[in-house]
């Protein structure tokens, strides 16, 4: 009985599908490693914006304004990570990955509801600010879905954080 499993394995046809799967896992094993590497990737990489008019990508004068942060800049969103617009989750990564002097914080207002009012703002708000100039800037998550460009809007108003203005 043993020697007729061993003649089994010795036949063409089980070479060939030892061979197969060999490779098959081979291919299983790269496509991972693949996977994990582009998991890594900055989000200004990993997503491309191709429609027509930019709506999900970083315009020019976005990326002049962050290019110009001079000094460090804090995005408090006062919202529930996990149930935020996944735009605002890539509005927020698009423009970290850009500039190493923006840090951002997520407080969540159902854990902590007295963070609301001592910021003076309503959940699902960005509260951008920047401690060596004492400025700071509250903007809604709606005014950010319904604007294609809010940078570019906060870079002509002077008392905004982002040291230079455009």
């Amino acid at each position: 009985m043993l020697e007729k499993i061993k003649k089994s394995f010795r036949s063409a046809s089980s070479k060939n599908g030892s061979y197969s799967v060999g490779m098959i896992a081979l291919v299983i094993c790269m496509v991972i490693v693949v996977n994990l590497i582009a998991g890594q990737l900055p989000e200004n990489v990993k997503s491309i914006d191709i429609s027509d008019n930019n709506i999900y990508g970083v315009s020019k004068t976005s990326k002049k304004v962050l290019n110009k942060l001079d000094k460090k800049v804090t995005f408090k969103i006062y919202a529930e990570k996990e149930s935020t617009d996944t735009r605002i989750k890539s509005f927020i990564k698009k423009y970290t990955a850009l500039s190493d002097k923006i840090s951002v914080t997520w407080i969540d207002p159902v854990l902590h509801p007295a963070a609301l009012t001592k910021a003076g703002v309503e959940k699902d708000t960005i509260v951008i600010a920047c401690k060596d100039t004492g400025k700071t800037k509250s903007v809604s998550f709606d005014d950010i879905l319904e604007n294609e460009d809010i940078l570019k809007d906060m870079g002509k108003i002077p008392e905004l954080p982002f040291g230079k203005d455009i």
